[in-house]
């Protein structure tokens, strides 16, 4: 298989098994009716994954993989902290992968996702503030990470600004 269409077939895994996701747990979705939705024979999908938890690993990855690197161009390891900014950024970030992130946050391994969540932005923000106290770190990702799912998850009446706002105060008082 060419290295464009391996990629392609990936993508069309990815998409079905989100899809599905979000009406079925991981438990509940088999090899066969992921093969079946994305159009593949089982074969295909084992030449790209082990099993259906293979794959959710591996798109729980990239998602993170993807949020540390989009951290690290916009928060290099070394620079001053800015609250404002690095809120604005990881907000607009969780907006932009929407989809993702609740499809992740909402399966049975989502407290597994969380945490790994937690994991970067700790390995972020003490990183980028050697006089840190770990223990305040830890808090205030925790209280963070916390206050963004509930905005994700179960918020309809918090604007962008409004989350980027309160969360930027509170930040700034910490610093």
């Amino acid at each position: 298989m060419s290295d464009q269409r391996a990629v392609q077939t990936r993508h069309k895994i990815i998409n079905t098994f989100l899809t599905l996701l979000t009406t079925k747990s991981v438990l509940s979705i088999s090899v066969s009716e992921l093969s079946t939705m994305t159009n593949i024979n089982r074969g295909t999908f084992y030449l790209h994954y082990k099993d259906i938890f293979d794959l959710y690993n591996q798109v729980m990855e990239m998602v993170l993989l993807d949020l540390k690197n989009d951290l690290d161009r916009t928060y290099p390891r070394g620079s001053e902290v800015d609250f404002k900014t690095l809120t604005e950024h990881v907000i607009n970030y969780i907006n932009k992968e929407q989809a993702f992130f609740l499809t992740l946050l909402r399966s049975e391994n989502g407290a597994t996702f969380i945490e790994k969540i937690k994991r970067v932005f700790i390995e972020k923000v003490y990183a980028s503030n050697n006089t840190a106290d770990m223990v305040d770190v830890i808090y205030n990702v925790n209280g963070i990470i916390g206050v963004l799912i509930f905005w994700q998850t179960d918020s309809d009446d918090i604007s962008t600004k409004q989350i980027t706002d309160r969360l930027t105060t509170i930040l700034e008082t910490i610093e």
